[in-house]
């Protein structure tokens, strides 16, 4: 199923609201222009190897390395995190 911008925005507000958080208490990751609004609405919005136009709405960018960095954003250390 192909979910556009205002579904994703709509679903980060549902699932902020059923963990009983505020969505500016949410992080968001997208790649796309359809996920600007998710971003946005999130507290903490990054892109994650994104087109530009993802890249330039988002409070940060991942290019080069994969999704661990994101724990690192939020303020995990090395120590708390563990691989499979």
């Amino acid at each position: 199923e192909i979910i556009d911008a205002a579904a994703k925005a709509r679903i980060l507000e549902d699932h902020s609201r059923d963990l009983g958080i505020e969505t500016v208490e949410a992080l968001a990751i997208g790649d796309g222009a359809n996920d600007i609004a998710m971003m946005k609405r999130a507290g903490f919005g990054i892109a994650f190897r994104a087109k530009p136009a993802a890249a330039n709405a988002a409070d940060a960018e991942i290019r080069h390395t994969d999704l661990v960095t994101a724990l690192y954003f939020q303020g995990f250390r090395q120590d708390e995190i563990t691989s499979r």
